[in-house]
């Protein structure tokens, strides 16, 4: 299974953004979702800089749909990241487009592609989870 992830690619970003006008990295989520497999996953309000407050929505929300999954992941499947990895809040997410590595995420910059061969994103890695109605 290959994903049209290339036309995500340059989308601007937008705090609670969930339009090809704008995303933040979870209306990326949201929009690719529903446009690439017709699934429409659950929305919530957050805040800028949310995370900095210690609020972990992506591990109390996101997981209530999702599992995390050990082993290697598929096309479609999510990665958390820690932004600050000492903070132990997930508050990153980019989506698994071509295996073995290729995620898309949208940042400050817009939506693009990156790599988790590289050792900075490695090591910022919280976890993999998979839509449960994909399991």
């Amino acid at each position: 299974m290959k994903s049209n992830y290339k036309d995500y690619l340059g989308i601007p970003f937008k705090h609670l953004g969930r339009d090809r006008n704008g995303v933040d990295c979870y209306g990326l989520l949201k929009l690719y979702f529903k446009e690439q497999l017709n699934i429409d996953i659950v929305d919530w309000w957050y805040e800028p800089d949310w995370s900095k407050k210690g609020c972990n929505y992506f591990i109390s929300n996101y997981s209530k749909m999702a599992i995390k999954i050990n082993g290697n992941p598929k096309i479609n499947d999510v990665v958390l990241f820690f932004t600050d990895i000492t903070s132990k809040v997930a508050n990153h997410v980019g989506i698994f487009v071509e295996r073995p590595d290729t995620v898309i995420q949208a940042f400050k910059t817009g939506v693009n592609v990156s790599y988790l061969s590289s050792p900075v994103l490695r090591r910022r890695i919280e976890g993999i989870y998979r839509l449960k109605c994909l399991n």
